[in-house]
Order: structure tokens, then C-alpha cells, then sequence
């Protein structure tokens, strides 16, 4: 029985290890704020282009 509920566990740990190595290896360029670089930045870029800048503020709207 505990096998059965670590396989879930290892498996999402084993994807975001990979999801990491990946942001932090395959296609790094500098498109970040003040040109930092960022990984995945073709996915990045189009993300930011689909849905623009959104600011969360802990300001009221007047």
C-alpha cells in the first residue's frame, strides 16, 4: 500500500527537477526586467505577449 501512494510523489518530484533543469539550461537570453536572463525564454516571451504586464498591488483603486 505505500508504494502505491509514493509512485505519485516520485513522479511529480522527478518532473519538477526536470521542469528546473530546464528553465535553468535550454534557452537562457536576456528578455528579463533589466536584462536578466531567463530560461524558456521563447515561451516566455510569447506568455508575456499574450497576456501583458499585470501588476497585483495591495493598493485601493480610487
Amino acid at each position: 500500500m505505500k508504494h502505491r501512494c509514493l509512485f505519485p510523489a516520485a513522479v511529480c518530484g522527478s518532473l519538477s527537477i526536470i521542469l528546473i533543469v530546464l528553465v535553468r539550461c535550454v534557452d537562457v537570453a536576456p528578455i528579463g526586467a533589466e536584462a536578466t536572463n531567463i530560461g524558456l525564454s521563447h515561451l516566455n516571451g510569447f506568455v508575456f505577449k499574450l497576456f501583458g504586464v499585470i501588476l497585483i498591488s495591495n493598493k485601493k483603486l480610487k
